[in-house]
């Protein structure tokens, strides 16, 4: 996670089953959470090196609550004390083409719309620097990314971009930037409207920046009943209302709101206009309060039948779950806490592999470990990967049968 939070942010909030935590967007009181789960490991994608480990993590609780005012959807027993990001932390989906082919996307656009030649960009979450070395490639463009998990070299390309190993900083210095992206980091930070803020604050009014976010869709996750999305990491759900409401009022024109990667990714673009200001107006929550209370029901229908589905197919042979990132992760400790069901996690990151699942200690393995047994069943986590996986497996000779989570 690239921003750290200031002491005051660090709080313990309510554990599940206390009154009226507040919305972190907005700060209104909420009722009462619509999904529930105790006890779930707090890092979904830190490596475990053993069994002992993998079931020593620490856990949190969850409890996700919607925000009647702002339509802010948010962990309200989440606690960031325990979280911790470094360079043990890692979520890279790298290893997957149909991943690699929506990076590449996202910097083809950017490039042509925002970010001409020898302008500065700013990745605030650059991990690895998979996207911003494509936006910075050849030199042409100048590059800082912050990520406390960063591994590789201080520069790249001939020194046009440097990575600093910390967390983007709050301050009041002013940031030049022609280009600031951000992608699957502010729904994890404790406050994400400090970031929004701090950010607004430091590009002191440019209109001539644009500022890019993207973030899971939370009507995806429960259009989808995508209950597995909802782990402890996460602390913000944001809905298009909220994501809206966030950025105009610490200060942001919003000139795009739009989905992606398949619908289960939001995409935001803004302008600095200007100092902090009221929303435009109240957002019609009608829509995504009917939503909540559907997937209170499904969501508990689903773990009953995807438990019973795994009972059954365990008769017949093993089990796998493909995929141990976060999906993979709550699956697991939701169902299979004990490691009976489910013989291993299928991981391509080479780094996963030879690895434990957070809470369960599933082991994690390669692709062509499943070679020669005999699978009963292997469960997808995102279907988005479905005829990349289907490929491989064919490709290597495995016709287990498959199936998304």
């Amino acid at each position: 996670m690239p921003f750290e939070p200031s002491g005051h942010d660090t709080q313990t909030v309510p554990k599940v089953g206390t009154a009226r935590p507040a919305c972190p967007l907005c700060g209104t009181p909420v009722a009462q959470s619509f999904f529930e789960q105790r006890g779930i490991p707090i890092h979904e994608n830190v490596l475990m090196s053993s069994r002992e480990e993998a079931g020593a993590c620490p856990r949190g609780d969850l409890a996700v609550a919607l925000c009647g005012r702002c339509g802010h959807i948010f962990n309200a027993a989440f606690d960031y004390s325990g979280v911790r990001f470094s360079a043990a932390y890692n979520n890279a989906q790298t290893y997957s083409p149909r991943y690699l082919d929506y990076l590449e996307e996202i910097a083809g656009d950017l490039i042509e719309r925002h970010a001409p030649k020898g302008k500065t960009i700013v990745e605030i979450g650059s991990g690895q620097g998979t996207l911003l070395l494509r936006l910075c490639r050849n030199g042409q463009k100048r590059g800082v990314g912050y990520d406390p998990s960063y591994s590789g070299p201080e520069t790249a390309e001939g020194g046009a971009v440097w990575f600093f190993r910390d967390f983007f900083d709050e301050g009041d210095s002013s940031l030049v930037a022609h280009l600031v992206v951000c992608r699957q980091v502010l729904d994890l930070v404790p406050q994400p409207r400090r970031l929004v803020a701090a950010l607004s604050r430091r590009l002191g009014g440019s209109s001539s920046t644009t500022v890019c976010f993207e973030v899971p869709d939370v009507n995806w996750m429960l259009n989808n009943c995508a209950l597995w999305d909802m782990g402890y990491e996460r602390r913000s759900y944001f809905s298009p209302p909220s994501l809206h409401w966030l950025f105009e009022h610490e200060g942001f024109e919003v000139t795009r709101l739009s989905s992606s990667f398949g619908g289960q990714y939001l995409w935001l673009e803004a302008h600095p206009a200007g100092g902090s200001r009221p929303p435009s107006a109240a957002p019609d929550l009608t829509g995504l309060t009917k939503q909540t209370e559907e997937f209170a029901v499904l969501a508990q229908r689903k773990i009953a039948a995807s438990l019973r589905n795994l009972q059954e197919a365990g008769s017949a042979g093993k089990c796998f779950v493909w995929g141990a990132g976060a999906k993979g992760v709550m699956f697991l400790n939701l169902l299979d806490p004990q490691c009976q069901l489910v013989h291993g996690a299928v991981d391509l990151n080479p780094a996963k592999q030879g690895k434990f699942v957070p809470g369960t200690g599933h082991p994690i393995v390669s692709p062509k470990s499943l070679r020669g047994l005999r699978i009963a069943r292997i469960v997808l986590m995102n279907p988005i990967y479905l005829d990349e996986t289907r490929q491989l497996l064919k490709k290597l000779g495995i016709f287990a049968p498959l199936e998304c989570a």
